[in-house]
């Protein structure tokens, strides 16, 4: 339990120190970087792809070099990327540099972290530490656009960049002192053998994606609702800055509100999906929000908020039946 807690505590403040600046980097880049909304895009779309590459990445490193260094290694990202954005002044290089880095961070840190909480609890306890875990996360999450929002209101952009450092930092002192996984010591996996099984695994689920139809009808359907959600999700705390006028400590106090709203969707989630289905559930949660999402722009202030708390608590709850889904496929 002593570890489990310490690893969950860290965790958490590597959490709180991305959700801090996290809602706030497109403002960021368009107002303070004077980056073109154009090119705010590209940043975005190349930081995704790089962060899927590294997502595999982390997952191939984890099993070679174990959980907690993988880990690490992902973790240190973290505080460069800061760095970088808290120099950059008006080098358009170190602000791009220190975005992509912002990808690598969070999309490396994914697998180690969910793998390593896992094989610290007993078979019959995997759920609730794994749930335990997700909580934390998306209560940290919630409380970090607010407090980053009155930093940049009190201060400026540099002072939330050094209290995420800040945070960051400590995360991975932290770390140092995890100690790595019992299944992780007991296996023999040597890095020849890692690699083999590594290509052969990924190139199997390739194969078996393509020779299962409803797989690729799953994988099309909603890579598609994905893009749509994608191109304009990210962009609303910049739709709040020009056409509400709210300052960063309204869009964060926001956002807060809503992620804390939300917390509840993914019990939802699994409920809809123990009564209905996952194929069912995941159909019926999309559809609603694909309806509810295209009336965003035709709001007032007071109804887009409440319709936005509306639509990311449907979204999120499609979390649990998507992973039935996928274990049904």
């Amino acid at each position: 339990m002593r570890k489990f807690l310490l690893a969950l505590s860290i965790l958490s403040l590597y959490g709180f120190a991305y959700s801090l600046i996290y809602r706030f980097l497109i403002i960021y880049l368009r107002d303070i970087a004077k980056l073109d909304v154009v090119f705010i895009g590209t940043i975005f779309t190349l930081g995704a792809f790089i962060g899927m590459g590294t997502s595999i990445l982390s997952g191939f490193l984890a099993d070679i070099i174990g959980r907690k260094y993988a880990l690490i290694s992902f973790m240190s990202v973290l505080p460069i990327a800061l760095l970088a954005l808290l120099i950059s002044q008006s080098s358009i290089f170190l602000v791009v540099f220190g975005m992509i880095l912002l990808y690598v961070s969070t999309h490396g840190t994914r697998a180690p972290a969910r793998v390593l909480v896992s094989e610290m609890a007993s078979l019959g306890k995997i759920g609730r530490r794994v749930g335990t875990y997700f909580s934390a996360i998306a209560v940290v999450s919630a409380l970090g656009p607010i407090v980053g929002g009155y930093i940049i209101k009190t201060y400026n952009y540099e002072a939330l960049f050094s209290l995420s450092l800040l945070f960051a930092m400590v995360a991975l002192s932290g770390a140092l002192f995890l100690e790595e996984t019992y299944a992780m010591k007991s296996s023999i996996v040597g890095s020849h053998r890692s690699i083999v099984v590594f290509v052969r695994n990924l190139w199997g689920n390739i194969v078996k994606c393509g020779s299962n139809p409803y797989l690729r009808l799953y994988y099309l359907l909603f890579g598609l609702y994905l893009f749509a959600y994608e191109i304009t999700i990210p962009y609303i705390p910049l739709y709040f800055k020009s056409i509400f006028q709210l300052d960063e400590f309204g869009i964060g106090s926001i956002f807060t509100l809503v992620s804390f709203i939300v917390i509840p969707s993914y019990l939802l989630g699994g409920l809809l999906s123990d009564r209905m289905g996952p194929t069912r559930a995941m159909v019926l949660v999309l559809t609603i929000n694909a309806l509810i999402t295209p009336l965003l722009p035709f709001m007032n202030k007071l109804f887009f908020i409440l319709l936005l708390a509306i639509s990311n608590f449907i979204f999120s709850s499609h979390e649990a039946p998507e992973t039935s889904l996928k274990q049904a496929l």
